[in-house]
C-alpha cells in the first residue's frame, strides 16, 4: 500500500472533481491539507478505512474527512469500478460558510460516513454536476458546497452515520506540522522533541496508522510538494526548491530524480498546465 500526499487545493478554496476508478487499481491510502467531502452514488458495498479503523458498508453514502485524515475507500470487489463525486475544500472555505452550515457537522479532526436518504443523494447528484459544470462562479461553487453540506447532514440522522474517532489525530497533527515546516529541517528527533514525545512513540504511531518511517513520511510530503508546484505553477525552480526544504540545487536536483526517475525540469515539461482541467474555485 502506497501512502500519497497531495495539496489539491494549491491556493484555491474550492476543488470539486469526479472520479471512476477501478478498486483493484486503487492502490494507495490519502491524506492532504484540506476537507473532503466524498459522495459514493451507488448501491455497492464499500470498504472505508479511516484513521486506523476500517468498516464495510453499503451505499449509497457521503464520507467527510477532515485534513490531514489518513484514509482508504475502495470496494469489496477490487474488480470492478466505482463512482466518487469528490468536493476538496479549505479551512478558509468553512470559515466562510460557517454561520449557513449545520451546527452538527464533523468538528475538531472528525471523520465520518453518513447514509442519507436516496432522495438527498439524488439532489446532490444533481448540485454536484452543476458544480462542475464550468458555468459557476467561485462564490455560486460555496454556495453549492453549503447546500449540499446541508442537505446531507439534515437529511442523516445520528443513528445513520459511522464516526470515526481520530484514533489518529495526533498523527494528524503531526502531519500538518511536516506540511506547514517543509522549508526548515525535519527529523524524527525534532519532531518527537516538537510534540512532546519519545522517538520510539512516535516511530510506532507511524508504523501503526501510516504504516510507514516519519523519515519515509517526510521525504514523500517534500516530492509530492515539488511534483505539486512544478506541475500546477510557474514558480521557478529554486524557490520551489527553498520550500520543499532544500537549499542546494544540485541536491534538489540529485534527490528529486532519485525518486521520481527524472528531473525536476523534466517532469515539468511533462506534467505542466496552466491551470487544473478540472473544476476549481
Amino acid at each position: 500500500m502506497r501512502y500519497l500526499y497531495k495539496n489539491i487545493l494549491l491556493g484555491n478554496t474550492l476543488h470539486a472533481v469526479s472520479k471512476e476508478a477501478y478498486s483493484r487499481n486503487n492502490d494507495h491510502t490519502e491524506y492532504h491539507p484540506h476537507y473532503e467531502i466524498c459522495i459514493l452514488p451507488e448501491n455497492r458495498k464499500y470498504v472505508l478505512t479511516v484513521g486506523g479503523k476500517t468498516s464495510n458498508v453499503t451505499g449509497p453514502c457521503t464520507v467527510y474527512l477532515s485534513p490531514f485524515s489518513v484514509h482508504h475507500i475502495s470496494l469489496t470487489n477490487n474488480d470492478t469500478s466505482f463512482v466518487r463525486m469528490i468536493y476538496y475544500f479549505s479551512e478558509e472555505a468553512l470559515k466562510l460558510l460557517q454561520s449557513i452550515l449545520p451546527s452538527d457537522i464533523p468538528q475538531n479532526n472528525e471523520n465520518v460516513a453518513l447514509f442519507p436518504t436516496s432522495i438527498c443523494i439524488s439532489d446532490s447528484e444533481v448540485l454536484f454536476k452543476q458544480s462542475i459544470s464550468g458555468y459557476t462562479t467561485p462564490k455560486e461553487g460555496l454556495c453549492i458546497l453549503a447546500l449540499t453540506i446541508n442537505k446531507i447532514i439534515s437529511s442523516t440522522p445520528v443513528n445513520n452515520r459511522i464516526v470515526y474517532n481520530a484514533n489518529e489525530s495526533q498523527l494528524s497533527e503531526i502531519l500538518r506540522y511536516i506540511s506547514a515546516h517543509l522549508e526548515e529541517k525535519l527529523t524524527t528527533e525534532i519532531l518527537a522533541n516538537e510534540f512532546h514525545m519519545s522517538r520510539s512513540t512516535l516511530d510506532r504511531l507511524f508504523r501503526m496508522y501510516a504504516e510507514q518511517t516519519v523519515k519515509d513520511t517526510i521525504t514523500e510530503c517534500r516530492i509530492s510538494t515539488a511534483k505539486d508546484l512544478l506541475s500546477a505553477t510557474d514558480a521557478p525552480i529554486k524557490e520551489i526548491m527553498v520550500k520543499c526544504g532544500f537549499q542546494s540545487e544540485n541536491h534538489f536536483f540529485a534527490f528529486f530524480k532519485s525518486h521520481t526517475g527524472i528531473t525536476p525540469n523534466k517532469y515539468r515539461q511533462a506534467n505542466y498546465t496552466d491551470k487544473f482541467n478540472l473544476k476549481q474555485c
